[in-house]
């Protein structure tokens, strides 16, 4: 199983998304994902669980700095 795992060089890694309020307080954290695994793989597993992540009303816009 740890071959799923193994990144670009060869060690083995694991990728977490992790979301914060304004207020910097973890509100969401999805763990597990193999390392060579895409970013938007990730966020779609998150938005289509049950219980997943949920974006508030409002605030489905990139903020722009």
């Amino acid at each position: 199983m740890q071959d799923r795992f193994r990144g670009r060089k060869s060690i083995t890694t694991q990728n977490v998304l992790a979301s914060v309020d304004f207020d910097l307080r973890f509100i969401y954290v999805l763990a597990g994902w193999e390392g060579p695994a895409h970013d938007s793989f990730l966020l779609q597993d998150a938005l289509s669980r049950p219980n997943g992540l949920t974006i508030p009303p409002g605030r489905n816009t990139p903020i722009m700095s």
